[in-house]
């Protein structure tokens, strides 16, 4: 259904969707070619004898994966020689001046220091480059595909957009449903860029801002719907997240958990960058979100894999 779809937008959309995949295939040779010359002589260390095992454990799996080196017997790699990628598309250009700025700290994180990693500037930068690349098409399949009709239609529903960042991910489910929305986020930049976008979408009657942690805010009164968009590998404690959408949805609403996970290779790679720019964690894993879910006493009714899980719980 999900890949169905998927093409049935891609079909509607041709110019966008052929200038989505050749963006999207030029990223991921800027991305390998930036990793393996920001690694270089330190793929000869062994990947268990780094500070941050996981992460660079992590790192030397990606470039094995995109034919970028391959294992030695002793956990290091083999650097293949690689050609600079050509760059047409002006986006991925942009991206490749986060790259410059990011990669310099990749020694530092794989060391396990990274406490002085997050930078609201180019965290802005990259939610940008995130909806010019076409995150905006997976949003609304998502959101299409999960949500059920009824709801999509209804003026009369409220949802409360966790970890709202700068809009994003909020003007996608003012654009694609009828209700009102509450953006939740702990930074007051974040929800101040997020009023100027909503104002100039024209959208700006049916949003609230709300600022607070996914993890503990408190709503007044519980709403209709939670969002959580690629929202849990920002956490420190994700489950939390999870039982605190449960506590500020009302009985019978429903909780919308869009997100990318670890087995995904692709992906695997698209959470590189987060985790340089301070996301507590590398990303998610499909087994733990659905024992997360669960454990938060919601009920699935309804998931998909598309370039993540795309899932719809309900309050008991």
């Amino acid at each position: 259904m999900g890949k169905l779809s998927l093409l049935k937008l891609m079909i509607r959309d041709l110019p966008s969707a052929r200038e989505l995949v050749a963006a999207s295939r030029e990223y991921r040779r800027l991305v390998i070619y930036k990793l393996a010359e920001a690694l270089g002589p330190e793929a000869k260390r062994p990947w268990h004898e780094w500070g941050d095992k996981e992460f660079a454990h992590h790192v030397y799996s990606v470039l094995v994966d995109f034919k970028a080196a391959e294992w030695k017997p002793d956990g290091s790699l083999e650097l293949y020689k690689l050609q600079p990628p050509s760059i047409t598309n002006p986006k991925v250009a942009e991206w490749a001046t986060i790259l410059d700025r990011v990669l310099p700290r990749l020694t530092d994180a794989l060391e396990g220091r990274r406490k002085y990693f997050l930078d609201r500037e180019l965290l802005i930068i990259y939610a940008k480059f995130l909806d010019n690349l076409g995150y905006n098409w997976w949003r609304e399949l998502a959101i299409r595909l999960t949500v059920p009709e009824q709801d999509m239609k209804n003026p009369n529903l409220t949802f409360v957009d966790m970890g709202s960042g700068i809009g994003l991910s909020t003007l996608s489910i003012l654009k694609f449903t009828s209700a009102n929305v509450i953006a939740v986020d702990p930074y007051d930049d974040n929800l101040e860029m997020l009023r100027h976008y909503v104002a100039m979408s024209g959208y700006k009657d049916r949003v609230k801002t709300f600022k607070g942690y996914a993890e503990n805010f408190r709503l007044d009164q519980p709403v209709d719907g939670a969002f959580m968009i690629n929202l849990l590998h920002w956490s420190d404690v994700p489950s939390e997240v999870i039982k605190n959408a449960r506590r500020n949805v009302k009985q019978g609403g429903r909780v919308y958990i869009f997100q990318g996970i670890l087995e995904d290779k692709t992906l695997r790679l698209s959470f590189l960058v987060p985790y340089l720019l301070g996301a507590p964690r590398i990303g998610i894993r499909r087994k733990e979100l659905y024992q997360w879910i669960k454990d938060a006493g919601l009920q699935v009714e309804q998931s998909e894999t598309l370039a993540g899980e795309l899932i719809r719980a309900v309050v008991p």
